[in-house]
């Protein structure tokens, strides 16, 4: 039944030979990265999820004099305190694994005696996630560094530079970039091009594709969608589009949650339960005691509401999640929560039995 030939070019993670659009990116970062890094300036580049942050700094980093430049990707939804992503860097610079229990300081130093031997570049991507904790002292201490240190860093929060504290931002003053959703034209494009190198010919109609690109500008989640559709059906139509959306938007909510607790699962799907028995808002504390309900279902030791507060901070980060926050409830504020565009509470079930 399925249509795909070739899995790889559906892949989000894969990294095609020519990235298509973003000019002023790719001219940005050709300019302040492409020759003389001691030149560079610091870099942030702020723009909602799906719209190739991360492919363009890979491929910058794939392209860099290895041998001239040392480089270091630091994922901030893993690494999410500065412990863990200072770990993250030496980890790289020194290709071995970092014992825990060293104290921040240590690594600290640790770090000061590698660096200044090759200039040194440092990707902290979904920097929001970083600056929900101490984020913003990893920041000083890494603009303060060294002379050859430049940083990138990336968020889809348009919040995360503000949370970032005075000092910080004085000793990076970085170039600021903001990118915009994929126009229809561009995403077409890009799916299109990325079906044609992975299914059969004539498999994908062009308004099965429309029908994705009309519901979000998301590369990443028309992926999934476009995969999810291939495997099951050896011709994509709009029909096909529509039956497999669900699963298509939890195959991308699964992607997106690996790296989190499976309290992040059981709140989102709290959530979308309650949106679905009574849509349009939910408070916050329907959703814990749904969450709460459900850890009993799922046999999970069920964690407080401030923790669960934190919880759902980081899904409304991953954009999963819109809230209004307002005065009142038990513990002075509360939210109003809906489910954020594309999703919605016919979804998938995020957590199964």
């Amino acid at each position: 039944m399925s249509c795909i030939e070739n899995f790889q070019p559906l892949e989000t993670r894969h990294l095609p030979t020519q990235l298509k659009n973003r000019n002023e990116l790719k001219s940005a970062l050709n300019q302040e990265f492409g020759s003389d890094l001691n030149s560079a300036s610091n870099m942030f580049i702020l723009g909602p999820r799906g719209t190739g942050k991360t492919h363009f700094i890979r491929k910058l980093l794939e392209d860099l004099p290895h041998n001239d430049v040392a480089s270091c990707y630091v994922n901030c939804r893993q690494s999410n305190t500065q412990y863990k992503g200072l770990s993250q860097i030496l980890s790289v610079l020194t290709d071995e694994e970092i014992d825990t229990g060293h104290h921040v300081s240590s690594l600290q130093r640790q770090l000061q005696n590698r660096v200044g031997i090759q200039p040194l570049l440092v990707v902290l991507d979904d920097l929001e996630f970083l600056v929900q904790n101490d984020g913003s002292d990893l920041l000083y201490f890494l603009s303060r560094l060294s002379d050859s240190v430049r940083l990138i860093l990336t968020s889809s929060s348009p919040s995360a530079l503000k949370q970032v504290d005075g000092r910080a931002i004085s000793s990076l003053l970085p170039r600021s970039l903001e990118l915009s959703e994929y126009s229809e034209k561009q995403a077409f494009s890009i799916l299109a091009d990325r079906a044609e190198a992975a299914l059969a010919s004539h498999s994908l109609h062009n308004d099965a594709l429309q029908s994705i690109v009309d519901t979000t500008r998301n590369i990443s989640i028309g992926l999934y969608w476009l995969q999810v559709a291939g495997q099951r059906r050896n011709t994509i139509t709009t029909t096909v589009v529509e039956d497999v959306k669900p699963d298509a938007f939890r195959r991308y909510l699964d992607d997106q949650l690996q790296e989190f607790s499976v309290h992040h699962r059981l709140v989102l799907q709290a959530v979308m339960e309650l949106l679905k028995e009574s849509p349009g808002t939910v408070r916050t504390g329907k959703v814990y005691s749904r969450y709460k309900a459900l850890c009993d279902v799922y046999s999970e030791d069920s964690v407080s509401q401030r923790s669960i507060s934190d919880v759902l901070t980081e899904l409304e980060l991953l954009q999963f999640i819109d809230a209004e926050y307002f005065r009142g409830g038990q513990h002075g504020k509360t939210r109003k929560i809906s489910l954020s565009q594309p999703f919605t509470a016919d979804s998938e079930p995020i957590v199964h039995s």
